[in-house]
């Protein structure tokens, strides 16, 4: 069922179980419990059904099921990675152990859904509806939860950011690894760490671990972050102008609104025993709406996938890019070198 287009259709009590439908439409699509009816003996009435569509086991990649009805649905352990769920509307469905990475679920009603053990890493929940919703186990690690009440959900066991109070001494023993060359202190471990209002302005963060870091404009100027791990990382809004970002993982990182002016973004070389090799940027997955990359040096950089619609990349070098998928809608690419880019799929501007 891949591409299919199943917009509007009534599929009530549907049995979908280990169907592919990578990439299918159900905009607008009846998926909720349906029953059937049959007569008996003696003139006795039978129901058959009363359950929801039935996902379980799926792949559902990239599938559209914007302001489709699942009520009380079923999608057990179902990947529906990248899936647009905006608006959907799954009260009391079962999505138990499902595979929700990067889904955008804005607006979606997720009223007393089972959602444990769900792996919703870096999917958008803003303004989503949580009230007793089962997230026992989740993991939420750089999900956006925007204006989104999770106190009346059950978040046991789940893997969420959270404020620490040992960050300065993380950052301290970090400086003290770096220029001891790994001889002294620890490299920081920043994982899922909500770093809002920490002063990170120039500071020594090369090669730590930031994934799920929690960095909403956060002013990051001409700080040290080359080969860190900000994958899943929430920074939106961040200042990054004139930091050295080469070699910097950005996969599935959320950068929309971020100032990238004067960044060093251009490939690393990591010097081996026997040889050395080069590593550039990965931005995989990433979103950077709005971002403002005028003149960043993005040679060779992993951009498959990337949202950069209304990105500035005013003269940037994208010279041998993979901007496979990437969505390049509204981008000003005014003076842009992008000789040897891979294009393939991208939606480039109008």
């Amino acid at each position: 069922m891949e591409f299919a287009n199943f917009t509007r259709a009534d599929l009530r009590g549907a049995c979908l179980q280990n169907a592919i439908m990578n990439d299918a439409v159900f905009i607008g699509a009846d998926l909720r419990g349906g029953n059937m009816f049959l007569p008996g003996i003696g003139g006795v009435v039978a129901r058959i059904g009363g359950d929801g569509a039935d996902f379980g086991q799926a792949s559902a990649k990239r599938v559209n099921l914007s302001q489709a009805k699942m009520s009380s649905g079923i999608a057990l352990h179902t990947d529906l990675t990248n899936a647009i769920l905006r608006g959907t509307r799954f009260a009391n469905a079962n999505l138990q152990s499902c595979n929700l990475t990067g889904a955008d679920l804005h607006g979606a009603d997720l009223t007393e859904v089972n959602l444990s053990g769900a792996d919703l890493k870096g999917a958008v929940l803003t303004n989503a509806l949580l009230t007793n919703a089962n997230l026992r186990g989740a993991n939420l690690s750089g999900a956006i939860l925007d204006n989104t009440d999770i106190s009346q959900a059950d978040l046991t066991g789940a893997i969420i950011a959270q404020h620490f109070n040992n960050v300065q001494d993380i950052l301290n023993s970090h400086r003290c690894w770096v220029t001891s060359g790994g001889t002294k202190g620890a490299r920081a471990d920043l994982f899922l760490h909500n770093l809002t209002d920490t002063v990170l302005e120039e500071i020594e963060l090369s090669a730590a671990n930031l994934r799920a870091a929690v960095l909403r404009n956060v002013n990051l100027a001409g700080s040290h972050l080359a080969m860190a791990d900000l994958s899943f990382s929430d920074l939106r809004g961040a200042i990054l102008t004139s930091a050295d970002l080469r070699g910097t993982n950005f996969n599935r990182a959320t950068l929309s609104d971020a100032h990238l002016l004067g960044a060093k973004l251009q490939s690393i070389t990591i010097k081996g025993y026997h040889a050395s090799s080069h590593c550039a940027a990965n931005f995989s997955d990433a979103t950077l709406i709005r971002a403002d990359m005028t003149g960043v040096d993005l040679r060779g950089a992993d951009m498959a996938r990337c949202n950069l619609s209304h990105a500035i990349l005013k003269g940037a070098d994208l010279r041998g890019a993979n901007l496979h998928w990437a969505n390049l809608r509204g981008a000003i690419l005014q003076d842009a070198n992008l000789e040897g880019a891979n294009l393939d799929q991208a939606t480039l501007p109008a």
